[in-house]
């Protein structure tokens, strides 16, 4: 979680989500599928609906 805390930090709370142009040339360079890329920063783009999901019982 500390790299999920830290992009916050750096972006001021508002990381965006990255052009899928970049996505795919990080799948390429990282040997990752873009998918897989695309739902992790799909996520994190979303962090405040599964945070606040913690307090429902």
């Amino acid at each position: 979680m500390f790299f999920v805390k830290k992009r916050k930090e750096i972006s001021n709370n508002n990381p965006g989500f990255p052009l899928l142009e970049d996505i795919s040339l990080w799948a390429e360079k990282f040997d990752n599928y873009e998918d897989l890329l695309r739902s992790i920063f799909g996520v994190l783009e979303n962090d405040d609906h599964y945070h606040s999901m913690k307090y429902i019982t």
